[in-house]
């Protein structure tokens, strides 16, 4: 659970232990590189070295970053028992978390035992996006502000047509003890971003924390602060073995076949009312509901789920209803503002899956965020 992956000390990976080499060559599962291969594997490319040498000039180790890497497609070699395949979320691509309390700005300090409840989650995750925004040296970056290129953030109506970066919203819920806020939030970027949109991103981060103060245990501190002029600040703990376990990857990596929201799935299309008193409106708009999250998994890069439940109310322990939470709007394909329908769901794959999963139209701004359930725990994560 702790082994790191190369080059990183906060990125974690899946591995099993084997006791021994296989005894001869052919027990060796060979693969070959394949354009439109079943299986993806992360490795190096060109170039990787001399940018995470020029990184770590900047950073010196100290301060938060994303290392390259790339994605190739394989195929087991002919003779050779193809694996069954693992989905994966389109936004794997990377992972960094960064707490979030409530700030003194008189004290200078993180007021102790204060946190935002998980229903802040979009207006924390647009603070957090426009903030990088803004101490980008590139703000019209599609990885950062979401639009095609040659929009930006003066260009609402051109959103991008390829994932981009994902503010997560943590909350600390899923377990016997918890309180259900939050308690920090994660960029999440999509498979295959570009190096030089992760130098982009690295250096809007080392911007913002040039602005923050040096507050003890961080590792850097990017101050944030929500309408109504409340101040809060976001970082990273020293010792990463104190994070809290709600901001760590693998809590949110699974993989597992069940998995339930922890903010609320905004739906793509409206539904009609999952409350119509009309038994036969009511399962029409179930039914539309239930299609409209199979092909939200779809869109990440995942089969849509074999089974999907519904509720207005969460599925794991800590996680707040929806009536909590405030009406969220987005923009459509065509550019006009629309009210999204809000729904908790839990979905069961037929296949263990990869995530982060994150779906829905209020993906990239803290919605539609789910925790893997593993074994018989009844909407509960060990």
């Amino acid at each position: 659970g702790r082994l790191p992956r190369l080059g990183h000390s906060s990125t974690f990976v899946s591995c099993t232990v084997h006791e021994g080499l296989p005894s001869a060559a052919g027990d060796v599962l060979r693969l070959e590189p394949c354009d439109d291969g079943p299986i993806s594997l992360r490795v190096a490319g060109p170039g990787d070295l001399a940018e995470m040498e020029s990184a770590y000039r900047r950073h010196l180790g100290r301060e938060p970053r994303v290392i390259p890497a790339h994605h190739r497609s394989y195929k087991v070699s002919s003779g050779a028992a193809a694996p069954a395949r693992t989905a994966t979320s389109a936004l794997s691509g990377g992972w960094l978390a960064l707490s979030l309390q409530v700030w003194d700005e008189h004290r200078h300090r993180p007021v102790p035992g204060q946190y935002l409840p998980a229903s802040r989650a979009v207006q924390v995750a647009s603070a957090v996006r426009d903030a990088l925004v803004g101490y980008s040296p590139d703000p019209a970056c599609e990885l950062i502000a979401g639009h095609a290129p040659g929009g930006g953030p003066s260009a609402p109506t051109a959103p991008s047509e390829r994932d981009h970066l994902a503010v997560l919203a943590l909350p600390h819920v899923g377990a016997p003890y918890v309180d259900g806020m939050l308690r920090g939030i994660a960029l999440a970027t999509p498979v295959g971003t570009s190096g030089p949109e992760l130098v982009t991103l690295q250096e809007a981060l080392r911007s913002w924390a040039a602005t923050g103060p040096s507050v003890a245990g961080w590792r850097g501190a990017y101050p944030l602060y929500l309408p109504g002029g409340l101040a809060v600040m976001l970082g990273q703990a020293d010792d990463d073995d104190d994070v809290l376990l709600a901001l760590q990857g693998r809590r949110w990596a699974g993989p597992a076949r069940a998995w339930a929201t922890v903010t609320p799935v905004a739906l793509d299309r409206h539904p009609g009312s999952l409350g119509d008193r009309d038994p036969r409106r009511r399962a029409k708009a179930e039914g539309r509901a239930e299609a409209t999250v199979r092909a939200a998994c779809a869109r990440i890069g995942l089969a849509e789920p074999a089974e999907v439940a519904l509720s207005r109310q969460g599925f794991v322990r800590g996680v707040l209803p929806v009536p909590a939470f405030p009406a969220f709007t987005s923009n459509t394909d065509g550019g006009a503002p629309l009210k999204r329908y809000l729904v908790h769901a839990r979905l069961l794959f037929d296949q263990a899956v990869h995530g982060p999963v994150v779906i829905g139209a209020g993906r990239y701004r803290g919605l539609g965020l789910c925790l893997p359930l593993h074994g018989d725990q009844g909407g509960e994560h060990a």
